[in-house]
């Protein structure tokens, strides 16, 4: 490593803490025994160099080099040399540290501010000699250009295996396990998803599915009830192609932004085509006729749980109305107390508004309002205003 030539004695008072980071991008036999092999790698060779002291080896397995913020490994480096715990990295490539030329020039740029030398073996390059920036640009850029390309080819791949009526995978659908040639129903889990479309038809909500499968011992969210009476596969037809990864690498619906495929006989059906037909019409129905007996309050779409962050809405008891947390109520993995609209009214009127006395109409100045177990946060324009609660108005 001709780059850490001069690095010696930096720190003349004490060792030299070395650490270094390797990475792999995906999680198969071979990366995972190159990962290993990297660690074993660094970490004999720091222990060699007496005069240096090991601060470690970082590392992340099967995680994209472009996005630094999903790399645990690399996370923790940061948080150590900002803690003032390390002199030197080690890394086998650019590539390694980063295939983002926006990321690889900020956390460089950082960590040559504390002091802290990056050494990259491949390209010989010592991040605080004079000329380690411009190399580190030059190829940084070629190192993203080619993630770039691979990221193409692979969808390419992909996209071409679609058209071709074969899937990028074998993950089953619930109700279902992978033969080997074709996807057969699991019969207890196929009888779950034939009671779902059944009761939706007869008139029950997602939402009551839902709540009635967990106290069967069945985990769905409501959302995951949703997904199930959206998806053609229990019809026995695969959609290739349903989502899609941005250029952000976020998992997206395709709403017609790529091709989609229809493959059939890839499933035993569970569900008729008349009857998933009918839940689609259902459900676009409900979806666009409004409750003809809902009136929206000030605070409905603001309020927010200050404990776990999940909506609260406004719910009916035999006395009043209260606002409670969403997941306390359908979850049950919360423990907010629950607040009476009476006194979150009063709150609004005594610390924001005392003349604003119709709770159906909105205020325009505010913004958001989070509830939490000894107070309430109403946030306006460029300000905070915080609200004592009472002690026994909320369960």
């Amino acid at each position: 490593m001709s780059a850490l030539q001069g690095l010696n004695g930096i720190k003349p008072n004490r060792k030299t803490r070395v650490a270094a980071y390797a990475r792999v991008s995906v999680s198969k036999d071979g990366p995972v025994q190159s990962l290993k092999n990297q660690i074993d790698y660094y970490s004999n060779f720091i222990y060699m160099h007496e005069e240096w002291e090991f601060a470690g080896v970082y590392f992340d397995d099967g995680i994209t080099g472009t996005d630094a913020n999903r790399r645990d490994g690399f996370k923790d480096l940061m948080k150590s040399c900002r803690a003032g715990n390390i002199d030197i990295i080690l890394v086998k490539s650019i590539s390694r540290f980063a295939r983002n030329t926006v990321d690889l020039l900020k956390y460089v740029r950082e960590l040559k501010e504390l002091g802290i030398a990056v050494i990259f073996e491949r390209e010989g390059i010592n991040s605080m000699n004079a000329d380690g920036e411009l190399l580190i640009t030059l190829l940084g850029s070629f190192a993203q250009e080619e993630s770039r390309n691979i990221s193409d080819n692979v969808k390419w791949g992909i996209r071409k295996l679609f058209k071709e009526g074969k899937q990028n995978g074998y993950k089953e659908p619930y109700g279902y396990k992978w033969n080997g040639e074709k996807y057969i129903i699991i019969p207890e889990e196929g009888e779950v998803i034939k009671r779902i479309f059944d009761r939706y038809i007869a008139g029950d909500s997602a939402y009551k599915i839902c709540r009635d499968l967990k106290r069967e011992g069945i985990s769905f969210s409501e959302s995951t009830i949703k997904y199930i009476l959206s998806n053609p596969c229990y019809t026995g037809v695969m959609i290739l192609q349903r989502f899609y990864i941005n250029d952000l690498h976020k998992r997206k619906t395709n709403k017609g932004e790529l091709s989609k495929y229809a493959v059939s006989d890839m499933y035993e059906p569970l569900i008729s085509n008349d009857d998933f037909e009918l839940v689609q019409s259902i459900r676009n129905q409900r979806a666009n006729t409004p409750n003809r007996n809902y009136r929206k309050t000030m605070f409905s779409g603001l309020t927010k749980c200050g404990c776990c962050g999940f909506g609260v809405s406004r719910r009916t008891t035999k006395y009043n109305k209260v606002w409670k947390c969403n997941n306390k109520e359908r979850n049950k993995t919360c423990d907010l107390r629950t607040i009476h609209e009476d006194e979150l009214f009063a709150l609004y009127q005594k610390h924001i508004n005392s003349n604003h006395t119709d709770i159906f109409e909105r205020d325009e100045n505010l913004k958001r309002i989070n509830i939490y177990d000894d107070k309430v946060e109403f946030v306006l324009d460029g300000k905070i205003k915080i609200a004592k609660r009472g002690v026994k108005n909320g369960t």
